[in-house]
């Protein structure tokens, strides 16, 4: 299975190459993840990524993989905070929450 974490320093060149590469796989399902810098981790220091450029991101992914359904997972919601609903707007068919 698929698994990526967004938000890592990766530029959106990288992200649409990774894009056309997963086309080529012909998934049926992408599920997208978006780094939550936690304390005490390699990545502590990290700047999350704005909710703008995650949904950038997810409409990214959306037009180049049109027959995949993109499932927005960890960091969605804390990431995204009060713009979580703009993720079907731009292509998103669903979101995984939990605690």
């Amino acid at each position: 299975m698929f698994r990526r974490t967004f938000g890592i320093g990766e530029s959106l060149n990288d992200e649409i190459d990774l894009a056309f590469t997963l086309k080529e796989l012909c998934l049926n399902s992408v599920p997208m993840n978006f780094l939550i810098p936690i304390k005490g981790t390699p990545l502590e220091h990290s700047t999350s990524m704005t909710p703008i450029e995650i949904l950038k991101t997810i409409a990214v992914f959306r037009m180049i993989l049109q027959s995949s359904d993109i499932m927005i997972c960890l960091g969605g919601a804390v990431n995204l905070r009060g713009m979580q609903l703009w993720i079907f707007q731009v292509g998103a068919n669903g979101m995984m929450t939990g605690g």
